[in-house]
């Protein structure tokens, strides 16, 4: 049954009103997920920056440990780090001089530091890619 001339515009408001909620049901969607992803780069900031304070305070056993402890966290890293010696079996007492071997993230082996090494050259003013400089 066709509708009648006098229905037709009750049926026009009727698409109106359901393209309105579909605009904004898509767009809610599109909301959902790019506060997700934003979440997630919150996240990914976070790790980084406690990094970046750990290495300026010298504090690799933090770094090692929230590795340890928060898969994610290790993933995020651009490092990761090994102790070379066991503490107990470490010659010195002083944890500031605990080796640990310093790997990037893709395996390869940079370094080996210890917390008083990172402390003393973590600072200073780093020249990025994109021509800012940062100081840390």
């Amino acid at each position: 049954m066709k509708p009648t001339e006098k229905e037709k515009p009750l049926i026009r408001e009727a698409d109106k009103k359901q393209a309105v909620k579909h605009i904004v049901a898509l767009t809610l969607e599109k909301l959902l997920l790019v506060e997700s992803e934003l979440s997630e780069k919150q996240k990914e900031r976070s790790a980084l920056k406690r990094d970046l304070n750990d290495l300026k305070e010298g504090r690799l056993d933090r770094i090692k440990e929230r590795h340890d402890v928060d898969v994610q966290s290790k993933e995020i890293s651009v490092f990761a780090l090994e102790l070379k010696v066991s503490i107990g079996e470490a010659k010195t007492n002083n944890l500031w001089y605990i080796p640990y071997i310093l790997y990037l993230s893709t395996g390869e082996k940079l370094s080996e530091i210890n917390n008083s090494v990172t402390k003393t050259h973590a600072a200073g003013t780093y020249p990025l890619s994109n021509g800012d400089v940062k100081h840390v």
